[in-house]
């Protein structure tokens, strides 16, 4: 996803085991280098139980808050197993 990305793209991150938690806030490509966002994304690990619904609500709640109306705004989820 992240090598697909152009500049303005905007991108968050949210993470969820027992509970949900953002590792990173709404930002443009401009903002951050893809090197970093894949350095967040590469640190991220399963740990514990897999509070899905509450980490789908933190992404959802991540990505109102620069939603582009008309745009193409989407939510990826994934749980390790």
């Amino acid at each position: 996803v992240v090598d697909g990305m152009r500049p303005g793209d905007i991108l968050s991150i949210a993470a969820y085991d027992y509970t949900p938690r953002t590792i990173l806030e709404p930002t443009t490509l401009a903002d951050r280098d893809k090197a970093g966002i894949k350095s967040l994304i590469a640190g991220l690990a399963a740990d514990g139980s897999t509070n899905m619904a509450a980490g789908m609500v933190r992404g959802y709640e991540l990505n109102d808050k620069m939603r582009i109306a008309g745009g193409n705004n989407r939510e990826i989820g994934r749980a390790s197993c």
